[in-house]
Order: structure tokens, then C-alpha cells, then sequence
């Protein structure tokens, strides 16, 4: 038999889905509207089950009301942190909103891992938030609604600066800024911890979201600035990092896998500590199963 890197770069494991049961309810013009999978890419045994769960049970809202949590995860960007942070804070307290921003910079000797610092942070948080933002240190905000939405939110639909080839946001990419009720955050187990370097690991939440029974929308008026990466994360963003991610991620979706490593089984060990009440930052030690 052949190696499962072969079977999941050369066998065609996943199809789309060529069909959303809420196309009717992607309006064009409305400012908020669900994020169309029909182009999603699944294996076939997961596919029934997102599309049975591919439901709206009742309207988007926004609350201004309640207690955010900004986790912002990054290592060796101290410059876009520094761009980055009072953009972000300002925008808080234009808005009147009750936050925490917890910074969580992941110690060196390792691949950076995005999605275990993310879980991190929700861990430094606590529950004493009602939900957080996922934020990219290299994306500040210039047009974003940062209040909680009744479903998870993408802040950004396009950028005003950027070094990607098109600046507006389409398909189904889940990152940059998401904003995630705490119980729907835990409803989906987080992020996986598996995910090393770059790549996968927010299509991979994309799909818990959809298997936990939650509709991910965009804000169609969602602007962003996005700054230059740094030559030192080159190294994390080869071909041979991103196809791991992706054969794993494949591999967990064929075997059900998807959504077991999370929250609920988070390691890590908290090297460092500042908090001044508004701003927590933590260095940290993301530890593998």
C-alpha cells in the first residue's frame, strides 16, 4: 500500500461540496452575511454531516455589551506588534467595548504553533469573558465591528494594504480577525495543538465550527491594513511545513478525527508574565502530546 502522504497529495480524498443550503440567505449588498462553503473542500464521509448541520436556527446579531478577550499570538514581530496594538485599542474603546488583550508570544525553539497559542490564550483569559477575537499582530483594523456576534465573525472582507494578490477576502478563508462566542469557541474544542509552521490549521477550525453546528459569517464591510511578513518567517512558510499540515489535516477528517486535540487537552508551561488590567502579555512554552 502506498504511504498516506501519497494517497492524500495524489488521490483526490476530498471533493467540494458544489452545494450550501443557505445560498438563499448569502445576500449581496447586507453587511453580514454566512460564508458560502460550496467550494469547501471535505472528504466525503464529513461532508453529510456539515450539510445536515447547515442551518440558520436564528438572526445574526452584534452586542456591544459584553466582555472581549483579544488574543493576539505572534513571535518576532515586535514591530507590527507595536503597529498593531493601539490601532486595535482604539478601535475598542471608540466602540465602548469591556476588553482584555492578551498577547501571547511563543517562547523560541520550535516551529511557531498559531493554533495552540490561540488556545493559550483563551486558557490565560479565563472565563471571565463572554467571547474573544483570534487577531493576526500583522493586521490592524481601519473599518471592523468588534462587538460579539451571535455566530463566529470574519472582521476582515479586504484589505486597504497588503502583499497578497487580490485585496478582497472571497471563499472560505477563516482568519485574520474572528471574533467566536467562548461557549461556541469551546463547543468546537478550539484549535488543533498538532499544527506546526503554517498552513491548515484555520481551515481545519472552519470545519469544527461547521461540525459543532455553527454558521462562521463575514463582515461584507470589514477593512484592514496588512503589513509586510518578515524574512525570518520564510523558513516556517515552505512547502514541505504546509503539506504536513495539510496531510494531517486530511488524514484526521478521513479517519473522524477532527476536533479530538484542543482545549481539552491543552499543555503548556506559562514562562512569563505582565499584566497592567487591560493588557496581559504571557511568554510561553506550547508542550506536544
Amino acid at each position: 500500500m502506498p504511504p498516506i502522504h501519497w494517497l492524500t497529495d495524489h488521490l483526490p480524498v476530498r471533493r467540494r461540496l458544489g452545494t450550501d443550503p443557505l445560498h438563499a440567505s448569502i445576500t449581496a449588498g447586507a453587511r453580514y452575511t454566512p460564508v458560502p462553503i460550496d467550494r469547501l473542500k471535505v472528504t466525503g464521509n464529513l461532508a453529510p454531516s456539515i450539510l445536515a448541520r447547515r442551518r440558520l436556527d436564528e438572526p445574526f446579531t452584534i452586542d456591544r455589551g459584553k466582555r472581549l478577550a483579544v488574543v493576539l499570538p505572534f513571535r518576532d514581530r515586535e514591530a507590527h506588534l507595536a503597529h498593531t496594538l493601539p490601532r486595535i485599542r482604539q478601535a475598542l474603546e471608540t466602540q465602548g467595548i469591556d476588553y482584555r488583550i492578551v498577547i501571547v508570544e511563543q517562547a523560541p525553539g520550535q516551529l511557531f504553533s498559531r493554533a495552540q497559542t490561540i488556545n493559550i490564550g483563551t486558557e490565560i483569559a479565563g472565563d471571565a469573558v463572554d467571547y474573544f477575537c483570534f487577531h493576526d499582530v500583522d493586521m490592524y483594523p481601519e473599518a471592523a465591528e468588534y462587538g460579539c456576534p451571535s455566530q463566529p465573525l470574519r472582521l476582515v472582507k479586504r484589505f486597504s494594504t497588503t502583499f497578497r494578490r487580490q485585496s478582497a477576502i472571497s471563499g472560505c478563508y477563516f482568519s485574520g480577525a474572528i471574533a467566536i462566542r467562548r461557549d461556541q469557541f469551546l463547543a468546537a474544542n478550539g484549535f488543533d495543538n498538532g499544527f506546526r509552521g503554517h498552513g491548515s490549521q484555520d481551515e481545519d477550525f472552519f470545519l469544527r465550527c461547521l461540525l459543532a453546528g455553527l454558521v462562521p459569517y463575514e463582515d461584507t464591510q470589514g477593512v484592514f491594513g496588512e503589513l509586510d511578513n518578515p524574512v525570518g518567517e520564510e523558513s516556517y512558510r515552505r512547502n514541505q511545513v504546509r503539506k504536513r499540515n495539510k496531510r494531517q489535516m486530511i488524514w484526521q477528517c478521513y479517519r473522524r478525527r477532527i476536533g479530538q486535540s484542543g482545549v481539552n487537552n491543552l499543555q503548556f508551561r506559562l514562562l512569563d508574565r505582565r499584566d497592567d488590567g487591560r493588557v496581559a502579555r504571557v511568554l510561553v512554552d506550547p508542550q506536544e502530546r
